[in-house]
């Protein structure tokens, strides 16, 4: 006769997390909008946390002051899936409504971009009084200012992919790839910062 062979640990809590429908955290898909939410007071990504039954977005510098009892950042709040989606169906039906207007903030002038480049000739020629990352960010300025001479391409392309989806109930995947760069969270507010720079609060 043979001895049963018990079935490993993980195999174990593997089986019972299936019995009770439960989803191991490394097999949940995450949503389009992983590593595009953003802290709109210290500026750091919101962490997707899974914590006794719950799951909700919180600040990684806040979540990381709590576990070191340090409270870095005093962004508290906990935001849902639920609350993300709703909010982007929102957004997207005000677009396709007419009720939001899209519009790049600013036109940016030729002027801006050479006087941005001379300061970044001034700094390369005085490097050593310069921190590497002042300098890093002056180039990004410039790849920004260059980048919007092409004013009104997003704009197009933001209200082209809205008006190709309609109306709609539940997010779709494609058109927030398309017209979102980012979401900023606060503690009483969420915002969508469109890919030509123009932020829109939720209501």
């Amino acid at each position: 006769t043979y001895a049963l062979i018990k079935p490993p640990v993980q195999e174990k809590r593997r089986e019972t997390n299936q019995a009770l429908g439960r989803v191991a955290k490394a097999e949940r898909e995450k949503p389009v909008y992983d590593g595009k939410i953003f802290c709109g007071h210290c500026g750091r990504r919101l962490y997707w946390i899974h914590y006794r039954g719950k799951v909700y977005w919180e600040c990684s510098l806040h979540y990381q002051g709590k576990r070191a009892k340090g409270g870095f950042c005093g962004n508290t709040r906990q935001l849902t899936d639920a609350e993300i989606q709703k909010a982007f169906i929102l957004l997207q039906n005000r677009i396709f409504d007419g009720a939001v207007t899209v519009q790049q903030p600013r036109i940016r002038s030729t002027k801006r971009l050479e006087a941005l480049k001379a300061k970044y000739r001034e700094m390369l020629a005085d490097a050593g009084n310069y921190e590497e990352k002042s300098l890093a960010d002056i180039i990004l300025w410039i790849a920004a200012e260059e980048y919007a001479q092409t004013a009104g391409m997003e704009d197009k392309t933001i209200i082209q992919a809205v008006e190709a989806a309609g109306r709609t109930s539940g997010v779709q995947a494609d058109v927030f790839q398309k017209i979102v760069r980012k979401i900023i969270v606060t503690e009483t507010e969420l915002s969508f910062e469109l890919i030509n720079g123009q932020k829109i609060r939720s209501i």
